[in-house]
C-alpha cells in the first residue's frame, strides 16, 4: 500500500485534487440538506392530505382496437 502512494506528484495536480474534494464535500452537505427538506414537506403534504373516501371513477376513452402487429 505504501509503495502504490509514492510517486512524484505535481503542486497543480494535488492542488486540482484538493479543490475537488472540498467541491465534493460541499455538494454532498448542499444535496442531504435538500434531502431533509424534501422529506419534511412530504411528511406536511401527508399530513394536510386527506385519504380519498371513494375510488376512482373508471376511465372515459375506450380501449383501441388497432393493434401493432409485427411484418
Amino acid at each position: 500500500m505504501k509503495a502504490a502512494l509514492t510517486g512524484n506528484y505535481k503542486a497543480e495536480h494535488l492542488f486540482a485534487l484538493t479543490q475537488a474534494l472540498e467541491l465534493f464535500d460541499i455538494y454532498t452537505e448542499k444535496i442531504e440538506n435538500c434531502d431533509r427538506i424534501i422529506a419534511l414537506v412530504l411528511q406536511r403534504l401527508q399530513q394536510l392530505t386527506p385519504d380519498p373516501q371513494q375510488t376512482m371513477p373508471k376511465a372515459k376513452h375506450q380501449e383501441s382496437n388497432n393493434k401493432c402487429t409485427k411484418l
